[in-house]
């Protein structure tokens, strides 16, 4: 393997550990890791929902019918309570922004991912993050949104050994779009960050947009088309975010068997909305989370979003059905922008607050038309079953970490409006109606 830039060798990696002091990394980590050139590697790739039943005219375009063609976490944290939310009082940004990773870069960049944006200048960066073990989802997550920016944050246990170190240097080195963001483990019993390495990945970006997705989400090939063609108006609004539909893609009957699946049916999980329309039918993919937790979908109206008709334009969500909303969006890469509060590690709690953080700023939500992510199966993972096992008190700790900052933000932003509750909102209108009469 060569090193250095001479004899045509590609970007050089470099190892920035974010510890206090690096004698904390294990040696087999450390000595691979300051130099190593980039590497060439190949790469792969129940019933459904009622509101998941693809009709009219956007499932007639998708499959050629009519028009022209646009289509295109992983374990989701547990969301929020109803006491998360103030029905339509009003909420704003939070004088204390969640603590966010410096934007000087202390974490390892492996290559610089592209910056491809439309005529307008918006482009989209995908973010998100991952260890070792999973490094076969990123590729295909890479893959698929090629040549479009990926940000990927791997996070580096103690112990890892210079084989996944060289398997991160391969998989970026074949994927010029792709840029790697190493985090090594800073002590034994540490947490996994997971907010602090979606901030670490979005400092880390270059484009106007950024959507985070955990790496078993992976986009549909028309979305960064579907993103661009919205009109300037829209993408500039820096109060914006635009809502991805999110699926479920079963393939095997008992998630515990998803994994040995992997490598036959990754290559099975749809990349255009003709394919996730037959998807749908054949009963192998629903809308995310349908079967066990639907109200964390439910405000993305889906039976609108399959009826859509017009690319360049897309529809607004009025209310909050739930409290437990958390949808995958689209939203400017600002310093106005809220970031990921890295008080929540693990499992639970980690995007729902990012929901309610964009709500209270006064962010408005729209549905992004022709376009959606999917959730490839897997196996349960370490981090949800230590959230599911009582005895780590993990829950708990995220629950009240959650309340403690949902209250903060609305003790403390009493004036800028946002979007309401439905159910706050279906009462005030009967209150109109009886003053009327």
């Amino acid at each position: 393997m060569r090193r250095g830039p001479a004899g045509g060798a590609k970007r050089r990696i470099r190892l920035l550990l974010l510890i206090p002091c690096a004698a904390l990394v294990v040696s087999t980590v450390v000595s691979s890791f300051f130099v190593a050139s980039h590497l060439h590697a190949g790469g792969p790739r129940g019933p459904g929902h009622p509101l998941d039943a693809p009709a009219g005219p956007a499932y007639a375009r998708a499959s050629g019918d009519e028009g022209p063609r646009s289509g295109g976490d992983g374990e989701l944290g547990e969301s929020a309570d109803a006491a998360a939310d103030e029905g339509t009082a009003d909420g704003g940004a939070a004088e204390e922004e969640p603590r966010v990773a410096a934007e000087s870069a202390t974490a390892q960049q492996l290559g610089m991912g592209g910056s491809l944006v439309s005529g307008d200048g918006f482009g989209l960066t995908i973010i998100t993050q991952t260890t070792p073990d999973r490094l076969h989802f990123l590729r295909e997550m890479a893959d698929r949104w090629a040549p479009h920016p990926l940000v990927a944050t791997v996070y580096l246990p103690l112990g890892s050994s210079a084989e996944a170190v060289e398997a991160a240097a391969r998989l970026n080195g074949s994927r010029p779009h792709l840029q790697l963001v190493l985090r090594a483990q800073r002590e034994r019993g540490e947490a996994y960050p997971i907010n602090e390495l979606r901030n670490l990945a979005i400092a880390a970006a270059h484009t106007s947009h950024f959507l985070t997705l955990d790496v078993d989400l992976w986009p549909s090939e028309g979305l960064h088309a579907a993103f661009t063609r919205q009109s300037a108006a829209l993408l500039a609004n820096k109060r914006s975010a635009l809502v991805v539909p999110a699926f479920a893609f079963y393939a095997t009957k008992h998630a515990a068997e998803a994994d040995e699946a992997f490598p036959r049916k990754a290559s099975e999980l749809p990349r255009s909305m003709a394919q996730l329309g037959h998807c749908v039918q054949r009963g192998n993919c629903t809308t995310f989370y349908a079967r066990s937790s639907p109200e964390t979908h439910s405000s993305t109206n889906y039976p609108k979003w399959w009826n859509w008709t017009d690319v360049r334009r897309t529809f607004g969500i009025a209310c909050m059905r739930s409290t437990r909303y958390e949808p995958y969006v689209i939203v400017p890469r600002l310093p106005s922008t809220p970031r990921y509060h890295e008080g929540f590690d693990g499992y639970g709690k980690n995007k729902i607050e990012f929901v309610i953080h964009l709500r209270y700023t006064g962010f408005r939500f729209d549905v992004l038309p022709f376009a959606f992510v999917t959730h490839m199966q897997h196996s349960k993972s370490e981090l949800k079953e230590q959230w599911e096992d009582g005895a780590t008190h993990h829950r708990e700790k995220m629950d009240a970490l959650f309340l403690q900052f949902a209250e903060s933000l609305r003790a403390s932003n009493k004036k800028m409006k946002k979007m309401p509750d439905c159910s706050a909102s279906r009462a005030a209108a009967k209150g109109r109606s009886r003053k009327a009469r």
